[in-house]
């Protein structure tokens, strides 16, 4: 759209809409069919996902069929400018990703409202939905609904059926393949938030 700034490198997937006054800071890799705007630095959009908004991005991986809400805006350097840790599944601890900018990482089908604000080296997993004030905790399980407090197991029905109503936005149907895929992620990231809510 008019009065967009592209810094390359950048890649542009097919079907994807850059919205007006848009910028893009070098490394900006975005996927098929997604929808952007703001402030993106060196981050990668993965399918199908969306900031159609203002909001600062950088150095960041978002995944496929995300949705960013208005003025969704990610840190990547912290005050002390020492490493940035980053959660490791393996392990079950966040540990030094030997970094010092780093953004955050989104699992496919997490969506965010409006003002949500992250630290570097976040890590937030599959189908979770932030809102809230304040700031996003370093760690957010698969299958979460909340944000900085009160946070609850996302109910696999409900998550769900939200993947299938935002697919539909796209003209996409929502194949049992798809339910079956993310049935057993909802299985296998069951231990994280039972973990994190203890």
């Amino acid at each position: 759209m008019d009065g967009v700034k592209l810094r390359g490198p950048v890649s542009i997937g097919a079907g994807s809409i850059v919205k007006s006054h848009a910028y893009f800071s070098k490394g900006v890799c975005i996927g098929p069919a997604c929808e952007v705007g703001g402030e993106i630095k060196q981050s990668v959009f993965l399918g199908h996902s969306n900031k159609s908004h203002e909001g600062y991005i950088g150095d960041s991986v978002i995944g496929e069929w995300c949705n960013l809400g208005a003025l969704t805006t990610n840190s990547n350097l912290r005050n002390s400018f020492t490493d940035i840790k980053v959660w490791n599944y393996s392990k079950g601890v966040a540990e030094s990703s030997g970094k010092r900018k780093c953004g955050f990482f989104m699992g496919d089908y997490s969506r965010t409202a409006i003002l949500t604000q992250m630290n570097a080296g976040t890590v937030i997993g599959v189908s979770c939905h932030i809102y809230g004030q304040g700031t996003v905790p370093a760690f957010l399980p698969s299958f979460t609904w909340g944000g900085t407090d009160n946070l609850v197991e996302y109910q696999l029905e409900k998550a769900v059926e939200a993947i299938r109503v935002f697919r539909s936005f796209k003209d996409t149907q929502t194949s049992d393949d798809v339910k079956k895929t993310i049935s057993a992620i909802f299985g296998l990231t069951a231990q994280y938030r039972l973990a994190h809510s203890s």
